[in-house]
């Protein structure tokens, strides 16, 4: 799911699958370096590399009353007023750039103006 090893952290649940075998469920965060989006990861393992690794020491998926698991991942209005700054921060900038160009083409028409003289 990555390029840049970011993925590999440890799982966040574990929970029995109808095989009897144990899964892991993993929120994986996104990345920027490797430009990876958020996601989960569910992965089966074998008898062996749950007591290798502990697997069944993780927190069980907490399943609900209609036997479904359920977490946020994203709160909408949280991403979004992040957005909102980071979109004004941005304009900021912009209006910055734009008046240091203008500045500069004023500051040129004045050197042009007096080499005319």
């Amino acid at each position: 799911m990555c390029e840049c090893g970011c993925a590999s952290a440890p799982p966040d649940f574990q929970f029995k699958g109808p095989d009897g075998l144990l899964y892991t469920l993993q929120i994986h965060r996104p990345c920027r370096h490797c430009e990876t989006p958020l996601g989960v990861i569910i992965a089966r393992h074998n008898p062996e590399e749950v007591e290798e690794w502990g697997l069944d020491q993780l927190p069980e998926l907490p399943w609900g009353e209609y036997e479904e698991a359920a977490f946020p991942l994203v709160y909408p209005k949280k991403l979004l007023k992040e957005l909102d700054k980071k979109l004004e921060n941005s304009l900021k900038y912009v209006d910055r750039l734009e008046g240091a160009l203008e500045g500069r083409d004023v500051i040129e028409a004045l050197a042009e103006s007096q080499k005319e003289k």
